[in-house]
C-alpha cells in the first residue's frame, strides 16, 4: 500500500496535497497584494529607472572618451563603486558593459561587502576585473559592529529591527566597519577645474537600512559631489518605527541637498521598492498622514504609467526628488 493511501483514495497524502495547494494559492495572493513592485506597473517602472541610469553612465563614458580623443587627451577613468556588493551581480554587469562599449577607457571597480561567505565569489570578480574588495561594512567611522545574517544574503543588515526578524533565523556576527566617507575621499580625489571629465563615478549604495546613518557624513564631507551617478536602494522599513518618518524626510530631501551643496550634483535615482519602504498607518511622526501617503502612491503609480511623463522626468529640476514627484507637480500644472 502506498504511503497515505486509504481505501477511499483520500488519505494523508491527498490531504497534504490539498493543504499545500491551498497554501500555494494563498502565497500567490499575498505576492500580488504585498509585492507591488513585481506587478507589471511597479516592477517595470523600477526596472526602467535603474536600467536608464546604468545606460546613461555607460553612454557618457563612451561619449566623453570620444570627445577627449578628438582633443588629444587621454580617455576618462570610469569608476564603479558597489557599496553592498552582495554576490557582485551589479559590479559584473557594469564592468562587462564598460569592457564591451568602451574598451580603451581605464575602468576601476571597488566593492564593499562584509559577509565573509561571499568573499570567495567576490574575489574571483576582483581578479577578473582587476578590482578591489573591501571586506567591511560601510559606516561613519572605523570600528567593529554586529551584523545580522540570514539565509537570504540580500537581507543581511547592520540594522537590528525586530519586526523584520519575526519568523526568520538570524545569526549575529561581528564584522569590521569603515568610515566610508573617509575612504571615498581618498579613492576619489577632487579633479582640477580643467579636468572635470577625467573621472566618471557610478556609486551604487545598498546597505539595508544603514544608509540613514552613513548618508549624513557623506553629505557633510561633500564626497558625493565627486560622484556623477548615484543609485540608492532605500530601506525605510528597516529603521525602528520611531525613526521612519525622519528617514522618509531624508530620502525626499536628498536631491535638494545635493543640488545646494554640489556645483554639479550627481544624477540621483531612488530604488524605493514598496516592500522596503511602504510605511504602516501607525508610523510615529506621520500623525495620521499615512493614508494620504498611500493615496499619493496610488496616484503616482497611475501617472507614472505614462511614458510621456517619464521622458519629461528624465531631466529633473532641483524642486523634485524623483520622477514620480515630477509627474505629480507637472500633472497639476
Amino acid at each position: 500500500m502506498l504511503l497515505g493511501r486509504t481505501e477511499t483514495g483520500y488519505g494523508r497524502g491527498a490531504r497534504e496535497k490539498r493543504v499545500l495547494g491551498m497554501r500555494g494559492i494563498v502565497a500567490s495572493i499575498l505576492l500580488v497584494v504585498l509585492l507591488p513592485p513585481l506587478s507589471s506597473a511597479g516592477y517595470s517602472l523600477r526596472a526602467r529607472k535603474i536600467w536608464r541610469i546604468k545606460e546613461t553612465f555607460l553612454q557618457m563614458v563612451v561619449t566623453e572618451a570620444a570627445e577627449r580623443m578628438q582633443q588629444g587627451l587621454p580617455p576618462p577613468v570610469a569608476t564603479v563603486l558597489d557599496v553592498g556588493a552582495n554576490i557582485g551581480t551589479f559590479s559584473d554587469f557594469m564592468m562587462t558593459g564598460l569592457r564591451r562599449r568602451a574598451p580603451n577607457v581605464t575602468s576601476r571597480l571597488i566593492m564593499f561587502e562584509p559577509q565573509q561567505q561571499l568573499h570567495a565569489k567576490l574575489s574571483r570578480l576582483v581578479a577578473q576585473w582587476h578590482g578591489v574588495l573591501v571586506p567591511a561594512a560601510a559606516w561613519t567611522h572605523n570600528t567593529s559592529l554586529t551584523f545580522h545574517l540570514t539565509k537570504n544574503s540580500e537581507s543581511a543588515s547592520l540594522m537590528n529591527t525586530i519586526d523584520w526578524k519575526d519568523g526568520r533565523k538570524w545569526t549575529a556576527v561581528t564584522v569590521p566597519a569603515i568610515d566610508l566617507a573617509e575612504c571615498l575621499l581618498h579613492e576619489l580625489p577632487r579633479a582640477a577645474a580643467h579636468e572635470n571629465n577625467e573621472s566618471i563615478v557610478f556609486f551604487k549604495f545598498d546597505v539595508e537600512g544603514a544608509e540613514f546613518e552613513v548618508l549624513p557624513r557623506l553629505i557633510s564631507t561633500r564626497v558625493l559631489c565627486r560622484v556623477r551617478f548615484l543609485l540608492i536602494e532605500w530601506h525605510i522599513k528597516n529603521l525602528p518605527p520611531e525613526k521612519r518618518a525622519a528617514g522618509l524626510a531624508m530620502k525626499e530631501a536628498l536631491v535638494g541637498i545635493l543640488a545646494s551643496s554640489c556645483r554639479t550634483p550627481p544624477e540621483l535615482v531612488h530604488d524605493d521598492m514598496p516592500l522596503n519602504n511602504a510605511l504602516p498607518m501607525d508610523t510615529p511622526g506621520l500623525d495620521g498622514k499615512a493614508a494620504l501617503i498611500k493615496t499619493f502612491r496610488a496616484q503616482i503609480s497611475k501617472q507614472m504609467a505614462s511614458e510621456d511623463c517619464e521622458q519629461k522626468g528624465a531631466h529633473l529640476d532641483n524642486r523634485v526628488a524623483s520622477t514620480a514627484a515630477y509627474c505629480r507637480v507637472h500633472n497639476k500644472a
